[in-house]
Formats: structure tokens, C-alpha cells, sequence
């Protein structure tokens, strides 16, 4: 079996390669650890290197340590605070409802909209939108590495034909999307999510599996951050077909535990090629943490923060641009670029490799069950874990 790299553990998923093979040689298919990798038919594969000449981490062009605020490279990016001025599209969003604001711009000028879905069994896939119907299931976070699938041969199918495009996703998918085009086009919009790194699509499975027979009922719809309690204080919410509802704050909900510790995360997460200063997006978008620590808030920005506050960073004169025809839609406010950025670390650098990474896939491996996963990893009831929990909460009251 031909590999596309020399080393797979930075192969970040794409499909670029897969995408870009014009024999359909190249599959995706899961690993042990439940991730997305290519995989080459020998048979019908006749060495032609596109494959190798899509794949973005070939192009990466710095290292994880030269990745930081203080070493330059971020005078051209312009940060802002920005909420829909429908109410509706705030609750119904994660944070400010910019993703929203900007697919139904893109829409109204006779564009689609690229995004991840969940399908009709939870799993995360791209998919696109053309209608301001279709939107809502592209709409709010999912923690859950998505399937491109054929996305990237789609929208540029679109692209060649003159229609706008904008396709939302990780840095790495970004990143693989315009490899995978090759060049720039004036009616492309990309749109990159801030990442903490993404999970593997097995481990959700089998949290989805364990949360139904918990309930003893199937899932009628997921809201990783549900946001009844406002949006500082959001929460995992999962409502069953019979009538049942889970919910619980983020900062203590098993799975979301082991996403923010990154037990199990992608393996090239750790060492991301694509933060901010090599990031090929247009457009960044975040929840906007730590607003309510800039030093001179304006008012309005104050009376906005229950609801949710989105985060957006223009890289482009294309992305600055399109925010500009924004205005009649959105409260826009431009802020500094240090302090906004301040809440949000994985813009700049990965979170460490946890210690406990690979005993949990070997647990996996030998079939433990995600409640026994849950009780040695993401325990949410133990003394050590509520110990940790108020030094935090202290720790930031004082900041």
C-alpha cells in the first residue's frame, strides 16, 4: 500500500488527495483510532503524484514555535466583536450567530453554503446549503471530526461555473480545500473555525451509543453548547425521541471533557500546521472569550454578552470586504488585535500531547465500554477533578 506521506501521523483527514484522484483510487477510510486516511488501490493507481501535489501538509511552510503573537506576521489581521441583530439567530447559534449572518449573505446573492451536518444518524459529514431552509443544519458547533467527502470537487464544480461559494471548516480542511483548487478565486469565501483539535468520529460513536442506552431511547437532536443558562455558561443537550432530555455544563460534560483534555484528538492536533499565521482563510471565526476582560468594552458590546459574542478575524481584503456589506444585518465592533485574541490560545499554538492519550486508545482497543472510559478518564464526580475545577474558577475570578 502506497503512502502519501512519509510520516501518516501528520495526514490531518482532508480528502484533498482523495478528492483530486482522477482514477478514484484513493478512499478514505478510519484507522484503528476511528480517524479518516487515505487509502491507495495499487491496482489502479498509476503514480501520477496529484495526490502528493494536493496534500497541504507538504505545503506547511513553519513550525509550531515560530507560531506565536510576539514573532509578527498578524499586522494585516483585523479583529472585530460581532452578533446578529436577530435575537432568533443568536439563541439558535453557538455564539453571535456570525456563521449565520455570513451563509445568509452568501445565499441572497445566489451562492452555497459548505458546512458540517450531522446526518440522520448523528454522524458529522459536510454537506451544502442553497436555500436559507437548509441552513440550520449547518448552523452551531459540532466536536466531531467531519467526512468531506466530495465537498472539494463540489464547490469547485460551483466555482468554475461563475457561482459564489463559501465553505466553512478547520484550518487543516481550509487549508486542503485550496490546495486542492490550486488557485485563488474572487468568488470563493473561506471561513475557518478557531480549533482546539478534532475527535475521533469512533469515540463519538460509541458516547452516542452509551448516552441512548442511558436514556433507553434514540436521539432526536444535539446541541454541543446550548446556551438556556446564556452563553458564558453553556451546555451539552440532547433531546431523545421519547420525551427525555441530557443535559450539563460543558465544563463538566464527560465527552467534552475528554475533547478539551484531547484524550482522543487527532494525532497531527498536537502539532498543527495551520493556526493563524499560516491559516489560507479569508475569514476566522470564534466565541469571543475573554470579552468581558478587554480593558475599555464599549457599552453595547456589554448589553450583548448573555447571548453570545462571536469573534471574527478578516485575513484578506476579500474577507474585509465581505464584512463590509454586513452592517445592516450585524452589530459590528473592531477591536484590538492582542486583547481579543487573549481567550483564545489555540489560534496560535496546539495543546500538548496528553499523557494518557495512548493507554485510552488501548483501552479501546481491548473493548472497554465508554462508561468504564468515562470513569477512568473523564471522571466529572471525583475529589481531584472538583478540586481542580474551584483553583480555576478562583484563578480566573482574579485575572
Amino acid at each position: 500500500m502506497l503512502s502519501i506521506l512519509d510520516d501518516m501521523s501528520k495526514c490531518t483527514g482532508c480528502s484533498a488527495c482523495a478528492n483530486v484522484c482522477h482514477k478514484n483510487c484513493i478512499k478514505m477510510l478510519p484507522d484503528k483510532e476511528g480517524f479518516l486516511f487515505p487509502a491507495i488501490d495499487t491496482a489502479k493507481c498509476v503514480d501520477c503524484g496529484l495526490c502528493r501535489k494536493s496534500c497541504p501538509v507538504f505545503k506547511a511552510v513553519s513550525k509550531e514555535s515560530d507560531a506565536s503573537t510576539d514573532s509578527g506576521g498578524f499586522e494585516n489581521i483585523k479583529t472585530y466583536a460581532l452578533w446578529s441583530k436577530s435575537d432568533n439567530i443568536r439563541i439558535q447559534s453557538t455564539s453571535g450567530g456570525a456563521f449565520t449572518v455570513f451563509a445568509e449573505k452568501v445565499i441572497e446573492d445566489g451562492g452555497s453554503v459548505f458546512g458540517a451536518a450531522f446526518n440522520k444518524d448523528f454522524e458529522v459529514t459536510h454537506a451544502s446549503a442553497s436555500s436559507i431552509d437548509q441552513l440550520d443544519s449547518l448552523r452551531r458547533t459540532k466536536y466531531v471530526q467531519s467526512d468531506l467527502k466530495q465537498s472539494f470537487s463540489e464547490a469547485a464544480d460551483m466555482l468554475k461555473s461563475g457561482k459564489k461559494v463559501m465553505f466553512v471548516g478547520t484550518p487543516c480542511q481550509i487549508a486542503g480545500l485550496k490546495s486542492y483548487l490550486g488557485r485563488e478565486y474572487d468568488d470563493l469565501l473561506a471561513v475557518e473555525l478557531a480549533c482546539h483539535g478534532v475527535p475521533s468520529p469512533k469515540i463519538w460513536y460509541m458516547y452516542l451509543e452509551y448516552i441512548k442506552n442511558e436514556y433507553t431511547s434514540n436521539v432526536r437532536d444535539i446541541s454541543f453548547r446550548d446556551k438556556k443558562d446564556g452563553w458564558m455558561k453553556s451546555s451539552m443537550k440532547i433531546t431523545f425521541e421519547n420525551g427525555s432530555i441530557y443535559q450539563d455544563h460543558v465544563y463538566r460534560e464527560t465527552y467534552i471533557m475528554g475533547f478539551s483534555k484531547g484524550i482522543f484528538n487527532r494525532k497531527c492536533c498536537f502539532n498543527c500546521n495551520f493556526r493563524l499565521k499560516n491559516s489560507k482563510a479569508d475569514i476566522v471565526i470564534a466565541d469571543f472569550w475573554g470579552i468581558d476582560k478587554l480593558k475599555d468594552p464599549d457599552d453595547t458590546i456589554r448589553s450583548a454578552m448573555q447571548k453570545g459574542i462571536s469573534l471574527v478575524l478578516t485575513r484578506t481584503p476579500n474577507g474585509e470586504g465581505f464584512l463590509s456589506l454586513l452592517e445592516d444585518r450585524t452589530n459590528i465592533v473592531q477591536t484590538d488585535f492582542i486583547e481579543s485574541v487573549a481567550g483564545n490560545p489555540r489560534l496560535f499554538s496546539s495543546c500538548q500531547y496528553p499523557k494518557g492519550r495512548e493507554q485510552f486508545f488501548r483501552d479501546v482497543d481491548k473493548n472497554m465500554t465508554f462508561k468504564k472510559l468515562k470513569k477512568k478518564y473523564m471522571n466529572n464526580s471525583g475529589l481531584i477533578y472538583n478540586l481542580k475545577r474551584i483553583a480555576k474558577l478562583i484563578l480566573y475570578s482574579r485575572k
